[in-house]
């Protein structure tokens, strides 16, 4: 995982997390790799990854089994797509809709592009032999 300037690293791993679990990669009720394991394969302290994980449990995505680990909650895709979603039409979406109109960029063109790009994804996937983006 490459981290990014100026975003805390314990929010990146949430994230990281969040995006396994809307890929798939994760489902509900299914127990995740060690807080030890993640740091290792991630090369950060442990404590990084324990704040990331309980940040994903106050939010309701994980949930601990005592002496067992940490399991995606059984709502988790959901709850995470609902504030994502809200997330992207409360500040992502204004954003875009200003730079498309400063740049003169119809819906219909944008709808095309979207498109397109839906289309090289799908092929990129079908090649890599995978079905997640």
């Amino acid at each position: 995982m490459n981290f990014r300037d100026g975003v805390p690293i314990f929010l990146q791993i949430v994230e990281s997390v969040e995006n396994r679990i809307l890929d798939g990669e994760w489902t509900a009720e299914e127990r995740i790799p060690a807080v030890r394991d993640i740091a290792i394969a991630l090369e950060v302290n442990p404590n990084t990854v324990v704040r990331s994980f309980q940040e994903l449990e106050t939010s309701g995505v994980l949930f601990k089994k005592r002496g067992l680990g940490c399991y995606v909650a059984p709502n988790a895709r959901e709850s995470i797509l609902l504030r994502r979603r809200k997330a992207f039409w409360d500040v992502e979406f204004p954003a875009l809709a200003r730079t498309l109109s400063l740049l003169e960029i119809s819906p219909s063109a944008l709808a095309e592009a979207f498109a397109r790009q839906q289309a090289r994804e799908a092929l990129e996937n079908d090649t890599k032999g995978t079905t997640s983006p």
